[in-house]
């Protein structure tokens, strides 16, 4: 489980120029909105959860129903959580998968039924539809007559059937799959003021085989946040930046950590663009009257 952390050494990559989960006019993949994220526990209190836009899933979950409880607070009161089944278990030992709690009935919070089936596949993906949530594009061209993608190997699933919740994605194995013989495997359910994003795979998102399905998601959902965001920063991977704020101004905090060059970054607010240029493991900032 712990393998999943790697997902934070993608965080500040940039996502290469053909890539096809790269959209618009500008490239949000370096980093997510305001340059910054924190790794916080599950069992921080709700109000604390609550300062966040999004809670992703990564690593070890023992979950219990306080934490579910919790979660769907969090989630009522508008925050955004992606989640795998293989972090709704109740496991707290390593030989043993555990079980779903609740009985596996989390049809209220995740829009699905789990069937009980178990689904080994090899398949690729493909987003069916885009997403509903502000600001998300998910890859790929929508519909079924695209070539699946992004396999890693053999994945285990949890086989689902969807009441309230919208399937964004489908296994599929060719070019023309036809929507009755696909399985989905990522689902999409708006829950009171938020949005809960299920992965259908039992396995933690650290397994081999699992990684690039989860990356790209986690990808996706981090450029969406930059994306919507009302300061931007348009930058190389090598620039990390900040931006921190009092009761007047906001204050971008510009960072090169490229050890050999100067590095070109344009902050983006209210439709005026400021470009800096920072020198080689140089500091720059640029403040911004609210």
């Amino acid at each position: 489980p712990e393998h999943s952390y790697r997902i934070l050494d993608e965080v500040y990559k940039t996502l290469p120029w053909h890539d096809a989960k790269n959209f618009g006019d500008y490239d949000y993949s370096h980093a997510p909105a305001y340059g910054q994220y924190d790794v916080v526990p599950i069992c921080a209190p709700v109000d604390v959860l609550q300062k966040y836009d999004w809670l992703i899933f990564c690593g070890w979950n023992t979950m219990t129903e306080e934490i579910y409880e919790k979660l769907k607070e969090y989630t009522k009161n508008g925050g955004n959580v992606l989640i795998t089944a293989a972090h709704m278990r109740d496991s707290i030992e390593r030989d043993k998968a555990g079980e779903y709690i609740c009985g596996a009935d989390f049809e209220e919070y995740l829009g699905v039924k789990f069937t009980g089936e178990k689904i080994r596949s090899n398949d690729g993906y493909k987003f069916e539809y885009e997403s509903t949530i502000d600001g998300v594009m998910y890859p790929g061209p929508p519909g079924f007559y695209c070539d699946p993608a992004w396999s890693g190997g053999y994945v285990n699933y949890e086989k689902v059937e969807t009441t309230t919740a919208k399937t964004v994605c489908y296994l599929a194995d060719s070019f023309a799959n036809a929507p009755d013989f696909m399985y989905p495997v990522m689902t999409e359910n708006k829950y009171g003021k938020g949005n809960v994003v299920f992965m259908a795979t039992s396995d933690y998102p650290g397994d081999a085989a699992t990684f690039p399905f989860y990356k790209i998601v986690v990808k996706e959902i981090l450029a969406s946040t930059h994306r919507i965001s009302d300061i931007k920063v348009i930058c190389g991977e090598k620039v990390r930046f900040a931006v921190y704020e009092d009761d007047k101004k906001y204050k971008v905090y510009l960072v090169n950590t490229d050890y050999n060059f100067e590095q070109k970054a344009k902050v983006i607010y209210k439709g005026k663009e400021i470009l800096k240029t920072v020198p080689s493991v140089g500091l720059e900032t640029v403040e911004l009257e609210k």
